[in-house]
């Protein structure tokens, strides 16, 4: 009798649980059917028995919805709305921020697991959700994002005064170019990405250039910048730095050049002495020596001076190069340097524009600029290069062996063009020339 009890027995728990591995999975599969993603994500916990970890993650959710939103909250809204954010928080973005060239700039982690504030959660009466906020997006965008790339700014000129001969502006501020980072359309731009599943983006940051304002009721012109020299100084010694930072802001910067005049840069330095405040540094003497002077280090602010007024198309009148290469020259313009010595060497060149220009001349950490800012009159420039002796140019006459070359094209609005050879001679090359010169960052840029 027992051994007949205990084949019923076993033979009625074999039908129970046949019947609970069978009927939810048939009931599962009708449901799936129909669309009820709730009830697919409950079969699979059915399956695997549910975690520690998820039973307790269900609870607190849901005391969640009863205690603040009071909201009675069925199996499958939970598991609808915790898949939702385990879905979201596994997503992955990378965005790529580019120049209006193409160029990398950065490249930043978008993935929403690292912003927690950005998955947010939306409760009616009736349902819950997790779901991208925009614009917890915008603020990280805002607060984390945009810092890593300059803004544009602004500067304002108050008066002019008088000093070394030449007319200076008193400005506030320093005009510089930035990029347009426009928050919104990037915060939308990546919510549509990391709900279409996309693991990339590209976005295009355009310049936003700095303007200069007049409030000095002179007329100086629309002050728009023409053109930008650049050139870098790292490696230099302590005394050269701070001569290059004193020649471009406190002896260039903000001088005004009126239509038709011919700027000499010696004209602005005044006196270079210790006594003016000039730094003892380096600076080559014929072809070969390097002493130590006041002001060494000037040659670099007349480089950058140079390069500028190549770039802005400006008749260049006087203008000597380093009788030694000097590698640090290479970058933003090899072969386009300009060596000065007060009483004997100069830079000089025009203002043909027919209105007044601006310099504003800065250091940014050891990189130098000099902006031109003044009137477009509708004349653009190319520069073709850099050539040495064995490249086929159309320099005339041909390029020696240490010389390094450029063509200068000035197209003018009335259908003039100016072309000039821009020639280098140097004591001697490196023999890594061919390398340097393939090097983008060695080449101007306006």
């Amino acid at each position: 009798m027992n051994h007949r009890f205990l084949r019923f027995a076993l033979l009625t728990l074999s039908v129970i649980v046949s019947c609970a591995t069978v009927v939810p999975t048939v009931f599962d599969q009708v449901r799936a059917q129909q669309g009820d993603s709730s009830t697919l994500f409950l079969k699979q916990r059915h399956r695997t028995g549910g975690t520690p970890i998820r039973r307790q993650e269900e609870a607190n959710f849901r005391q969640e919805l009863r205690q603040r939103y009071h909201l009675e909250p069925s199996d499958g809204l939970i598991a609808d709305a915790l898949l939702q954010k385990r879905e979201l928080t596994g997503k992955h973005l990378l965005m790529q921020f580019r120049d209006e060239r193409g160029n990398p700039m950065a490249i930043w982690d978008a993935t929403p697991a690292h912003y927690a504030p950005w998955i947010t959660l939306l409760v009616t009466p009736w349902s819950a959700r997790y779901e991208l906020d925009e614009q917890a997006i915008q603020t990280t965008l805002a607060t984390e994002v945009s810092r890593q790339f300059a803004k544009q700014k602004d500067a304002l000129i108050l008066s002019l005064e008088k000093r070394l001969g030449h007319v200076y502006a008193n400005v506030q501020g320093i005009a510089k170019d930035g990029y347009a980072f426009a928050i919104p359309s990037i915060a939308h731009e990546i919510r549509m990405g990391l709900e279409r599943g996309k693991q990339s983006l590209n976005w295009t940051l355009p310049r936003a250039p700095g303007h200069i304002f007049n409030a000095t009721g002179f007329d100086l012109g629309t002050l728009s910048l023409l053109a930008s020299g650049h050139s870098n100084f790292a490696g230099s010694g302590e005394g050269r730095k701070a001569n290059v930072r004193k020649g471009l802001q406190e002896n260039l910067q903000n001088v005004l050049i009126a239509p038709g005049e011919d700027f000499s840069f010696n004209s602005v330095l005044g006196s270079v002495t210790l006594s003016e405040g000039w730094q003892l540094a380096l600076a080559i003497f014929n072809g070969h020596s390097l002493l130590m002077v006041p002001g060494g280090g000037l040659c670099q602010v007349a480089t950058t001076v140079y390069r500028a007024a190549i770039l802005a198309g400006l008749p260049i009148l006087e203008r000597s190069n380093h009788s030694l290469y000097v590698h640090y020259y290479a970058l933003h313009g090899i072969g386009i340097d300009a060596t000065i010595y007060p009483g004997r060497k100069d830079l000089v060149f025009r203002n043909d524009t027919g209105h007044s220009l601006l310099l504003q001349a800065y250091a940014d950490g050891e990189e130098a600029f000099v902006n031109v800012y003044g009137t477009p009159d509708g004349r653009s420039v190319q520069l073709r290069g850099p050539y040495i002796a064995s490249m086929n140019s159309s320099i005339k006459p041909k390029l020696h062996a240490n010389d390094i070359g450029w063509v200068r094209t000035v197209h003018y609005d009335s259908g003039k063009e100016v072309n000039e050879a821009i020639v280098s001679r140097y004591n001697a090359l490196p023999r890594t020339i061919d390398t340097i010169l393939k090097d983008p960052r060695n080449l101007p840029r306006s």
